[in-house]
């Protein structure tokens, strides 16, 4: 896996899904976690990729620009990362 490829895991206080998610999330350190609620990145990353339901997985590919996740649908959809701002 590329240095440039991250996952972050969406999750929300109250989330049936998301404590499972969570827990499974701990044991790989590649994934960091964001709270929809408490992170505002969390939420214009779900809103770009016209996601609803957490918990939601998207991959963050910097050297391409871009992030992406599965939709509801299952297709996948892109869009540029730096049009939702990237993490400081």
């Amino acid at each position: 896996m590329s240095e440039h490829v991250k996952f972050i895991l969406i999750v929300a206080e109250g989330c049936g899904g998301c404590e499972e998610a969570l827990q499974k999330a701990k044991a790989d350190e590649r994934i960091k976690v964001l709270d929809a609620v408490k992170d505002k990145r969390a939420l214009n990353i779900m809103h770009a990729l016209g996601l609803e339901a957490v918990p939601v997985v998207v991959v963050v590919n910097e050297k391409l620009n871009k992030v992406c996740a599965l939709t509801e649908d299952k297709k996948q959809k892109c869009v540029d990362y730096s049009t939702i701002g990237r993490e400081k």
